[in-house]
Formats: C-alpha cells, structure tokens, sequence
C-alpha cells in the first residue's frame, strides 16, 4: 500500500530518486519502511543498480523491476553490523572458524529466485573444498546462503514470514536456515526472533 513508482529514464536518475528517499527517511524517523518500485531501466542497468550496496535497503527485483524496501533508523543495520562478529566467534568456538575457507558471510547479496530475485539482510553461504573463495564467482550449486538472516524494523511479521518462504522455496532447500528479527521500539524496545 505504500509503494511509491518511479519511471527512470536512466541509472542516474534512478539513483538520484533513491538518495532522495534515503534521505527523507533518515531525516524522519517517524516514517515507516517506504517501498519504491522503479522501473524503466534496461537489464544493464538495473544490474549496476544492485551492484552498489546502500545501507538501509534491501531489493527484491525482476528483469525489468527493482523493489526497494528503504528502512528508517539505525536499529536495522546495527543489528545485522552486530552478527558478523558474533557469528564467527561462534562458528570459531565450534571449530569451523572462518580462516578455514569452509564458510563466508555474503550480507546483502542478491540471489535469483523463479521469478524475481532478492536480497537477504545478512546470509552465509558455505565454499566448496578446492574453490578459492568468496573472492571468484561460485558455482552454481553454491549460490544460495545455506543461514539467511531477515531483520525487521517496521516490517510486519507476516512479511518477515513471506521472505522466509521466499527464501526457502526459491532456494530448493539450499537455505537450511532462516532467522527473522522483529525489531519493536515502541514502547521500549523489544527484538522477537
């Protein structure tokens, strides 16, 4: 309901659009999640579009579309900033540490779903035995994150719960592992997992 489109003529003023978005949720935080659906670009473009990553937004996307879910506040990336650390002291404690090129976090990169694709707010894919890591593209069976972390500020639950079918079904059950974070600030504040 609240989506916003945008008919780009080109990258640039695709670009230009979201920035100003960005900011008016940054300047606001009274303003919930805004959804701007662009459209108008060429494949090439939209590709350069998601290669740049933005802090406080995800894209959903199709050959000819990107959504982007443009979040307010500091609490969604302070939360996903805080997992990487912890998860490979975890991982670490439980003798698969990072440094053994078994594992790498991938954040926010995009996976290409039936028919649109998506990006995870954070994720971990695992690296096969003899490829040379996160660095090199990887095969095709190693695209999917096997952990896929969905945090959600003013995103409902019921939508936490659609990107975690989304995840799980497009990925044909290469996403083993789906965790949603509820982030509630009013009142107080509370984190549902």
């Amino acid at each position: 309901d609240n989506t916003e489109e945008f008919q780009a003529k080109n990258l640039h003023q695709a670009l230009q659009k979201i920035g100003r978005v960005q900011a008016t949720v940054d300047a606001n935080v009274k303003i919930s999640t805004h959804h701007l659906l662009i459209s108008g670009l060429r494949q090439k473009d939209i590709e350069r579009l998601l290669q740049k990553k933005r802090s406080g937004s995800r894209a959903t996307f199709t050959d000819d579309q990107v959504l982007f879910e443009i979040m307010p506040g500091n609490a969604h990336e302070q939360l996903i900033m805080f997992l990487h650390p912890n998860f490979a002291k975890a991982m670490e404690a439980a003798n698969c540490p990072m440094t053994r090129s078994t594992w790498v976090a991938i954040g926010a990169t995009s996976s290409k779903g039936q028919f649109c694709g998506k990006e995870p707010d954070w994720g971990v894919r695992p690296i096969a035995p003899g490829t040379s890591g996160a660095t090199n593209p990887p095969p095709a069976g190693e695209r999917w994150p096997s952990l896929v972390v969905e945090v959600g500020t003013s995103q409902s639950h019921a939508s936490l719960q659609r990107d975690a079918r989304w995840w799980w079904n497009n990925s044909g059950g290469a996403t083993k592992l789906i965790l949603l974070f509820k982030i509630e600030d009013t009142p107080g504040f509370a984190v549902e997992v």
